[in-house]
């Protein structure tokens, strides 16, 4: 558990903030992180990205296009 006061290791630190973002606990998968911080974000500042990205201490140029290279590839026409 984290304490005040203390230095955390990395995979205390990651228990915290994955149980708190709804992650599994058995994966340090950064770019799940990032993508469930930017949602938690949006979510936050109901859909407003300049108020994400300020939560985010990212600019909104930032956060659109970490948002947008996020996004799957679309499937090539057949």
């Amino acid at each position: 558990s984290l304490h005040p006061g203390t230095q955390p290791s990395v995979s205390s630190l990651y228990e915290h903030v994955s149980s708190g973002l709804g992650l599994a606990p058995d994966s340090l998968d950064l770019v799940a992180v990032e993508q469930r911080l930017m949602q938690e974000a949006v979510q936050r500042a109901q859909g407003n990205l300049s108020a994400a990205a300020r939560l985010l201490g990212l600019s909104r140029a930032q956060l659109a296009y970490r948002l947008k290279a996020a996004e799957p590839a679309p499937n090539p026409p057949s």
